[in-house]
């Protein structure tokens, strides 16, 4: 009996919190209310010319005053230094604030009552730059640098109580007119004709000849990252081959460039039959990659990694090089404005 006591005892405290509604669960409000902001296109991506719009959604139990809406725009850019290299006190120290490139403030309701239920009040803006000497770039979130445009909405309830506030990002893509050739890019891989190894070092690595093709290192970002390769020979067993994306980040012109990698991919595991064909495809993940890009504040190049593991856990690897634009015309989402 005295076994059960304790659980029993438990269970009625469980209960009696239950009843009371302390613990963990919050109190209702008397008059509970949310604010969403919606935009009109589900995939949340525009254009720079083209026009945003959607609605303000306010959901309340009961009739409740209010001081007024207000909708904030706001694109910026977030350089940041690399903390483990500079120590986080000189990151901290050297630590620039968000720079602005797109601001706006509107008004959409002023201060009165909000009935019953639901109401949506509809909102539009153009997309475009604050003014005629300066322009917008693609949304991108690196390590290094950050390109944002958000939506925040406020909804003022008076002194005693505490605004409802709501935001949601929405992404800008910069189509590029220029056309460029698709031209194919044949290498070939070999202990000598590694680069970033010394030549005592290429010594100890396995003899080994791998051969492909990349179908272009110009690339259309909305399409895949395309080509093949071929294991000709090899005097040691392969273990896995692998395909970096790598992103090249400047900020300023007196850091050297910072590389980290944005995904990588295994494109054949164990010891690869030898003059058979590897195919490569990969596809550009969309917020993690941008068009290159070069301006007086920062920099985005893009690299790719061909690494080969050998069984004795040697590994040999291979850069490339690649630049990454987006054509005019999308083929995965078309809009009309």
């Amino acid at each position: 009996m005295n076994a059960g006591l304790p659980g029993m005892a438990r269970a009625q405290k469980e209960e009696l919190w239950r009843l009371r509604g302390d613990g963990n669960k919050e109190k209702e409000s008397p008059n509970p209310m949310s604010l969403e902001v919606r935009l009109k296109r589900s995939d949340r991506i525009y254009r720079p010319g083209e026009t945003v719009s959607g609605v303000l959604v306010i959901t309340t139990k009961g009739p409740l005053q209010h001081t007024g809406i207000s909708l904030n725009i706001e694109g910026s850019i977030t350089l940041s230094k690399n903390v483990r290299k500079d120590g986080l006190f000189d990151s901290l120290i050297t630590a620039k604030d968000p720079i602005v490139i797109l601001q706006l403030a509107m008004e959409i309701a002023p201060a009165g009552r909000f009935p019953d239920g639901i109401t949506e009040l509809p909102f539009e803006f153009p997309l475009t730059p604050p003014s005629d000497d300066s322009s917008l770039f693609e949304t991108y979130h690196g390590v290094y640098v950050n390109i944002q445009y958000v939506l925040s909405s406020t909804l003022g309830r008076g002194r005693l109580a505490k605004p409802l506030n709501a935001g949601v990002e929405f992404i800008i893509t910069m189509p590029n007119e220029t056309r460029y050739p698709v031209k194919p890019y044949e290498f070939e891989i070999t202990p000598r004709s590694i680069k970033n190894i010394s030549a005592e070092q290429s010594r100890s690595v396995p003899e080994f000849r791998i051969t492909g093709r990349l179908h272009s290192r110009l690339c259309n970002i909305l399409e895949p990252f395309t080509g093949e390769l071929t294991v000709v020979s090899s005097s040691s067993t392969i273990k896995s081959i692998e395909i970096q994306l790598v992103r090249v980040e400047a900020v300023g012109k007196e850091d050297p460039p910072e590389a980290t990698e944005i995904q990588n991919i295994q494109l054949a595991e164990g010891d690869v039959p030898r003059g058979q064909a590897i195919p490569i495809h990969m596809i550009f993940p969309r917020l993690f990659t941008s068009p290159t890009v070069k301006s007086a504040l920062f920099g985005v190049d893009y690299e790719l990694n061909l690494a080969v593991l050998f069984q004795d856990q040697t590994l040999v690897s291979e850069n490339f090089p690649v630049v990454l634009y987006r054509t005019p015309l999308d083929p995965f989402t078309q809009w009309t404005a």
